[in-house]
């Protein structure tokens, strides 16, 4: 992982931060009267401004830049405990703090800043220096250079920002910064490198390889071994096994030829990890001519052997081996002795410990053609062996010998052997070989000293993983497993390994008081990557041991890899442990894949069942379900309703009743509908009910219960066809038509509209009404206008019809037809209490003459409250009625004191009826009335002016009359009853100039 280069750190990094000074804001110009208070707002403003400058800062920036940081330090902590928080105090207390070495205080300081100016770069600089200086906290570090990046971007800052994210394993952030880093052409070498192998490790080759292009075609030189070795291994990791060997062997090309031979084991290595070894062949085998390195010819061997071209190997090994030497050669002889054993060509194994030079076939060369020879069961080349170098060619390792005897047949040269080799109390070197020997012990008797055997070699740290699972096996066969699991322990607390694991675990599942410990490990992240052949012995070896526990846990981990005998055998084992619910699952697979009886399928769901199990109940209902379908009889039939009843079933049964529901919904409908609700499939219990209500040939009485179960049941839509065919017949006020209506709800369709409309029509009296309130009510009141007119008694005597017809014309607007409708009421000389309606609907006619005419027949009628009956006064005043204005206006006033204006028009009436002493008290009461308040109206106070011309006090009249005039000059009546007055008063004079200024 790339480590971006550090940048140079400012020792004490310096922040500036100007203070925001007040702006000037315009504002209107005051008034001379505002001059004073502005003035002195404006000296408030300069003071708040002086206060604002921030007193003592100064010395303390002096005092840091002389070097007193201390007392640069205790004056700023000073200001800012007493509150002092501005961005140029925190600054340089922040700076303050580091100088005096507290960095984690000036950081501190500076954290709440940077977040309330994000975009300070310099605040954010100091941030990010004071950071680095501290050294303890990266991902504060990270923080910092982020938001500076932000402001000030820089390539180097993001490979440190880059170099942090993989220090602080957030290897996705990583990737992204350098994939920033680089987006372009001027991207760095070392950056599309540490970028393709990020890509790498995070599992994404498409992505290494595009970063891997760009690096060879921006960086060629660049592109050296370890480059390419990614871009083969990245190819490997796709799946493009041929697409990696053809990336080899272009690179290797390009290369000269020692370079590329030293090269090519590397990466030919991937493509032989990758289980193509012909593709390795093809890499290596263009190298592999004269004075080849002996580790390119070793690895194209191994190749070819991989790639089962075992006899081109073993003839390039021949060729290896006469060519070579040191370690090279015997590496080549030793693979050369076992591909010539494993190929049965045992005349070419001898022939190459023949060929070696003088002293080259050591006493280890022959014990491991000896060894190979052993291990292949190649009985043959071990007598060829002997006959070769005599019976005591492999004196040099006693045990070997006694393996090999054993192995010929021959006991008592084994016994021989293996008296010397326990008298040397000398292990081999080869681990195999001393398991070998303790094997031998084991065959002839002397199980002490094999377990001693076993006991050392186990100890080795490079004994080999399987060759441990076989010393544990083997202390299991020999009953001593107790022993074993000790000895493993032992060893897992001094080297813990997964080999030491396995070995421990095969010892101690035979051992049933050990169960808890086997079970754990099982259980474990080591039990979940454990080999399957480890776990398959470990089942095997507890259930001999009847360590039933241990089997279980075992073959639930084999079951895991799919492996259908054992997990077979795990859900026999979990029943036989009374753990139904968990060998349920495994069963109900295996049945899927035939591998499991059926019966045993059944059985262990009702045991599941019987235990709780909600999906084995939930499989017994299916199956149940299934034979209630099938069934043929009643008995049958019956025994799966009970059986589906007790499992509690009730949407089970549902198809089998809602079939026996079509055929009798009087019988059966209830039953299922019961059934499909407490079963949570109410729906498609509405759906029936809907089907159900749609059948014209069912009674009508069923029918509407049907329609308004839908109701009930939130089916509007559905339930609207059938209350319309029940409400053809019904009245305006019934219940099918009131449940139409709100299936309908307030605003019903144009077709329900006509639907209404036509009832109307058909309808007459009382019920015409009532069918034109329903349209009216829904919106539909020029319909009912249109019924109403249509019938043959329209324009009638007032009746409900009549009565709705106005609301009608009230509710549609028609003013014009409210109008005319109002008129031929009032022809009709109407009661009080008609009239009382009427008067509210004539406002609404806009006509003021009719809403005067319906009042002053209702006030005529004895009718209309007070106010009611001062407005007909007035209005007959003004239409010229002067006796039933002044009768109406003196009940008013004796009832009530009268206001002014209905007391100044009755002493206007007596003027008229030349009763000047009369007239003076009505209006003498007016004056009264008006008061002396200079608030009132303009009317008003014309109305005061006439009054006090009328009672003789014209001079109190003329300041109120010239008053009015300035305020309305154009008003020509008030300025002729001015001039009037100032005639009155033989003002003639002021009388032509107010006439002048007309």
């Amino acid at each position: 992982m790339s480590q971006a280069p550090s940048l140079p750190v400012p020792v004490q990094p310096r922040i500036r931060i100007e203070l925001a000074r007040p702006q000037a804001q315009t504002a209107p110009r005051p008034s001379r009267g505002y001059r004073l208070p502005l003035a002195l707002a404006v000296l408030g403003v300069i003071g708040a401004s002086i206060a604002l400058i921030p007193r003592g800062q100064e010395m303390a920036l002096l005092r840091l830049e002389s070097g007193d940081a201390e007392g640069a330090r205790s004056l700023l902590e000073q200001r800012y405990a007493d509150g002092e928080r501005s961005p140029a105090t925190v600054a340089a207390l922040a700076r303050a703090r580091a100088e005096t070495g507290d960095m984690r205080a000036a950081i501190a300081l500076l954290e709440p800043l940077a977040a309330e100016r994000p975009r300070d770069r310099q605040v954010l600089e100091a941030l990010v220096a004071y950071r680095r200086q501290l050294g303890e906290d990266r991902a504060g570090l990270l923080r910092a250079l982020v938001a500076l990046q932000a402001v000030a971007p820089a390539q180097p800052r993001l490979r440190e920002i880059a170099g942090l994210h993989g220090a602080l394993g957030q290897v996705d952030e990583q990737r992204a910064v350098l994939r920033g880093l680089t987006a372009d052409a001027t991207a760095e070498p070392a950056d599309l490198l540490a970028l393709a192998r990020l890509d790498a490790s995070a599992g994404a080759p498409a992505e290494g390889l595009a970063a891997l292009r760009r690096l060879a075609r921006q960086h060629p030189r660049a592109y050296d071994v370890h480059a390419a070795a990614l871009a083969v291994s990245l190819h490997v990791e796709a799946g493009q096994a041929e697409a990696a060997a053809s990336v080899a062997r272009d690179w290797l090309a390009a290369q000269d030829r020692g370079a590329a031979a030293a090269a090519a084991p590397m990466l030919a290595s991937f493509l032989a990890a990758a289980r193509r070894p012909d593709l390795a062949v093809l890499v290596l085998e263009p190298l592999a001519g004269v004075s080849a390195p002996p580790a390119l010819v070793l690895a194209l061997a191994q190749a070819e052997i991989d790639a089962r071209r075992e006899r081109s190997a073993l003839e390039r090994l021949e060729t290896l081996a006469a060519e070579a030497g040191g370690r090279a050669a015997v590496e080549a002889a030793t693979l050369r002795l076992r591909l010539s054993v494993a190929l049965g060509e045992t005349t070419r194994a001898i022939a190459a410990v023949e060929a070696m030079p003088t002293g080259q076939a050591s006493a280890a060369m022959l014990s491991t053609l000896a060894a190979v020879a052993l291990d292949a069961g190649q009985t043959e080349v071990l007598r060829r062996l002997l006959a070769w170098g005599g019976p005591d060619v492999l004196e040099g390792d006693p045990a070997l010998a006694a393996e090999v005897a054993l192995q010929l047949g021959d006991r008592a040269a084994a016994r021989r052997w293996a008296q010397l080799a326990l008298v040397s109390r000398r292990d081999a070197a080869d681990p195999r070989r001393a398991f070998g020997f303790a094997g031998v012990l084991m065959a002839l008797g002397h199980p002490d000293p094999a377990t001693d055997i076993l006991a050392r070699i186990s100890a080795r740290p490079e004994l080999p993983p399987a060759l441990l699972a076989e010393i544990a096996r083997s202390f299991v066969r020999m009953e001593q497993a107790e022993q074993g699991a000790a000895l493993f322990e032992a060893l897992r607390a001094q080297r813990p390994s997964a080999a030491l694991d396995a070995a421990w675990l095969l010892t101690a599942a035979a051992l049933p008081d050990r169960q808890d410990a086997a079970v754990a490990w099982i259980a474990s992240e080591a039990g979940a990557t454990a080999p399957p052949a480890l776990l398959r012995d470990a089942l095997h070896v507890a259930a001999d041991a009847r360590a039933s526990r241990t089997a279980i846990a075992a073959a639930r981990r084999l079951a895991a890899h799919g492996a259908a005998p054992e997990r077979l055998i795990l859900a026999r084992l979990l029943l036989d442990a009374g753990e139904p619910g968990q060998a349920l699952p495994i069963l109900r697979e295996l049945a899927a894949e035939g591998a499991a009886d059926a019966t045993l399928l059944e059985a262990a769901r009702h045991a599941a069942w019987r235990a709780g199990d909600v999906g084995a109940a939930a499989e017994l209902r299916a199956l149940w379900t299934t034979r209630l379908s099938a069934a043929s009889t009643e008995a049958e039939r019956g025994a799966a309703l009970a059986m589906l009843n007790e499992l509690g079933a009730r949407a089970e049964m549902l198809p089998a009743l809602r079939g026996m529901a079509l055929a009798d919904p009087q019988a059966w409908l209830w039953s299922y509908t019961e059934a499909a609700d407490r079963a949570g499939r109410r729906q498609e219990a509405t759906a029936l009910w809907v089907e159900l209500a749609r059948r014209q040939a069912l009674p009508i009485a069923l029918r509407r219960q049907l329609a308004f179960g839908l109701l009930e049941r939130g089916a509007r839509g559905e339930a609207e066809p059938v209350f319309r065919e029940l409400a053809a017949s019904a009245g305006a006020d019934s219940a099918e038509v009131r449940q139409l209506l709100f299936v309908w709800g307030q605003r019903p369709s144009a077709a329900a509209m006509s639907w209404l409309e036509s009832r109307a029509r058909a309808a007459s009296g009382s019920e015409k009404a009532a069918w034109m309130r329903l349209l009216t009510e829904r919106g539909g009141a020029r319909g009912a206008i249109a019924a109403y007119r249509a019938s043959p008694d329209a324009g009638g005597a007032a009746g409900p019809a009549r009565d709705a017809y106005l609301t009608a014309l009230s509710v549609a607007g028609d003013r014009a037809g409210l109008a005319a409708a109002l008129r031929e009421e009032l022809a009709r000389q109407p009661a009080q209490d008609r009239l009382q309606m009427l008067a509210g609907l004539a406002g609404q006619t806009g006509s003021e003459a009719l809403e005067d005419q319906v009042q002053r027949a209702m006030v005529l009628a004895g009718g209309g409250d007070a106010a009611m009956r001062r407005r007909v006064a007035f209005a007959a005043w003004r239409q010229g009625d002067a006796a039933l204005a002044e009768r109406l206006l003196s009940d008013h006033a004796q009832a009530t004191g009268g206001d002014a204006e209905s007391l100044f028009i009755l002493g206007e009436i007596r003027l008229r009826q030349r009763d000047p002493d009369g007239a003076r008290r009505w209006h003498e009461a007016a004056l009264r009335r008006l008061g002396n308040g200079t608030e009132r109206s303009a009317d008003a106070r014309k109305m005061q002016a006439t009054l006090l011309r009328r009672v003789g006090a014209g001079d109190r009249a003329l300041p109120i009359y010239e008053a009015l005039l300035v305020e309305r000059p154009d008003d020509r009546h008030l300025r002729a009853d001015l001039v009037s007055l100032l005639i009155e008063m033989r003002d003639y004079g002021r009388a032509q100039t107010v006439l002048a200024g007309r």
